[in-house]
């Protein structure tokens, strides 16, 4: 089967290679548009991952932490974790301040 597109008589055949390009063409895009969403959000989870990964340390370290033998540290060594906390986030941020 034959029929005229833009002034030009094409067959069946270059029918089908043409539809054949418009989905090859949409596949290709489809495919761009998924890698850049996927690209997008493993750049968001890199960038935001490391705050996370330092909240969650300074959770651990402020909680109740276990030992490697699973035993609970006393109240003192807590206090004394949390003091030592404490004092480098104030030498990190006045070192950041006299930068």
């Amino acid at each position: 089967m034959k029929r005229q597109i833009s002034r030009v008589t094409v067959s069946s055949m270059t029918d089908r290679r043409i539809d054949s390009g418009l989905l090859a063409r949409r596949a290709i895009k489809n495919a761009l548009s998924s890698v850049r969403g996927l690209y997008g959000k493993l750049r968001r989870e890199v960038i935001h991952g490391n705050d996370r990964i330092e909240r969650q340390n300074c959770v651990n370290e402020m909680a109740g932490r276990l030992t490697a033998f699973g035993m609970q540290l006393d109240d003192e060594e807590q206090r004394n974790l949390r003091n030592e906390n404490l004092e480098n986030e104030l030498r990190e941020l006045a070192m950041k301040m006299n930068n």
